[in-house]
């Protein structure tokens, strides 16, 4: 039996914050917190470590910053 090493890049990165546009199927969660900052409402992003949480804040920051609402 032959082994095959797979040389793709694992596409999730541990560690650092993803730029707002590799985030993937986070749209509903940007948009609640983007709603959640305009209103001036209370928030708590509550999840298990490396679930993306720093992530979607920063894309919300960035949404914010744009003026994308």
């Amino acid at each position: 039996m032959k082994l095959r090493i797979d040389t793709r890049p694992n596409p999730f990165e541990f560690g650092t914050e993803f730029a707002p546009e590799r985030l993937v199927d986070r749209e509903e969660e940007v948009e609640l917190v983007v709603r959640t900052a305009i209103n001036r409402g209370r928030l708590f992003l509550i999840g298990p470590r490396r679930y993306g949480k720093t992530s979607i804040l920063g894309a919300a920051e960035h949404k914010l910053e744009q003026g994308d609402r």
